[in-house]
Parts: structure tokens; sequence; C-alpha cells
């Protein structure tokens, strides 16, 4: 999956989303700000604002950060607002 899509989504869910990953696992992002992405390379600013296709997660259940390649994205599904998945409105 494209990682600008994995932020926008993110963006739009205030709150939270589960990401699942090719592998079967899956992390809980309650907030957009337990996901963050790093500049794919530094330098000038005319690159600044270019993602590489990795992330960072940070699951608060588990108290686990993690790198993730974005390609290896599965699904993402967006969580009402007591934590429990919602079926609806999947970004894959």
């Amino acid at each position: 999956m494209d990682a600008k899509a994995i932020g926008t989504f993110v963006s739009e869910h205030p709150n939270g989303v589960e990401i699942h990953m090719t592998d079967g696992s899956f992390c809980h992002v309650p907030h957009r700000d337990y996901l963050w992405f790093t500049p794919a390379y530094g330098g000038s600013e005319s690159k600044i604002g270019r993602l590489a296709t990795s992330l960072w997660l940070h699951d608060p259940d588990r108290d686990e950060t993690r790198l993730v390649n974005a390609l290896l994205v599965k699904e993402i599904l967006p969580l009402q607002s007591n934590g429990k998945e919602k079926r609806k409105g999947r970004a894959a």
C-alpha cells in the first residue's frame, strides 16, 4: 500500500485504525500521532515532504513500536470510538 494513502486514511479516522499486515499480524493505531513517516532522503529542502516506503507504528496495547514497510500493509480498518473494529470503510 502507498505510504501517503496510509497517512491520509489514518488522518481521516480520528477514532483510530487497525492496520493488518500480509503476514497476518496487526497493529492498533488509536490516533494519527501513533504513526509517523520518515523522509525518503534528507538534504535539500526541495526533497522534503517525499515519504519513504516505511513507517513507524506504535501500538499502545502492546507497548510496542515497530518499523513497517508500507508495501506489506494488507488493509486498514477504521475503529469506532470504543476502540472496536468496524468493517465499513476499508482501505486496501
